[in-house]
């Protein structure tokens, strides 16, 4: 009975080292002894990693962070622009998205992937670019909502004409951080005063009389 027991654990033990999990969130990708990946995905279950690897792709939301500094109809550069891209891949797609577009994506030293994330990092500034240029500084923070839809759209039809909308789309855009350049401010101060110093001025006169 001990021996059964033994050789049971032991089993147990190399199944475990031999094998990865792929979870109900993830997709999985077969790369071969040689670094060949294989055009299908793994499903959930367990893999065994003793032959080749298995890398391992969430499908649920991946988020990356996009600091900008685009030009407003003013001509001039905003101080900050901050926001978060909420997006997703396509996960029948993930295994040849992953070997065709290798330097687009994004690896942490957690080793956690990020299909195309670089990709999608360059398509969200070229989004930012394009839609806050139809605004004045201030009018920025005023239509936050409008712009993230904008921004949104503009990133998934800018995907969908290099053919990327078949890898990711982009869900949710959030906007963090807006600061209009300090020469707008500034002078939105200086109006500010002006028109209190003359509200001032009248209100002197008026009380002289």
């Amino acid at each position: 009975m001990k021996k059964l027991l033994t050789a049971a654990l032991i089993g147990a033990t190399v199944l475990t080292t031999a094998c990865t999990r792929v979870t109900d969130a993830e997709t999985g990708i077969r790369e071969t002894f040689s670094g060949e990946i294989e055009d299908r995905v793994l499903p959930q279950g367990l893999h065994q990693i003793v032959v080749g690897n298995v890398v391992k792709v969430s499908k649920r939301n991946l988020v990356l962070n996009v600091e900008a500094q685009p030009i407003v109809s003013e001509k001039i550069p905003m101080q900050a622009f901050q926001m978060k891209v909420n997006y997703g891949i396509v996960p029948e797609n993930a295994a040849i998205a992953y070997k065709t577009e290798k330097a687009q994506h994004i690896v942490t030293e957690d080793e956690d992937v990020y299909l195309l994330g670089q990709y999608v990092q360059y398509v969200a500034n070229s989004a930012i670019n394009d839609v806050v240029s139809k605004y004045k500084a201030l009018e920025v923070n005023d239509n936050r909502a409008k712009i993230e839809t904008e921004i949104k759209e503009s990133i998934n039809s800018k995907l969908k004409a290099q053919g990327k909308d078949k890898y990711v789309r982009v869900n949710e855009i959030n906007i963090l951080k807006v600061s209009p350049p300090q020469s707008i401010l500034n002078s939105s101060l200086a109006i500010v005063n002006s028109e209190n110093a003359l509200k001032t001025k009248q209100n002197e006169l008026e009380v002289a009389r």
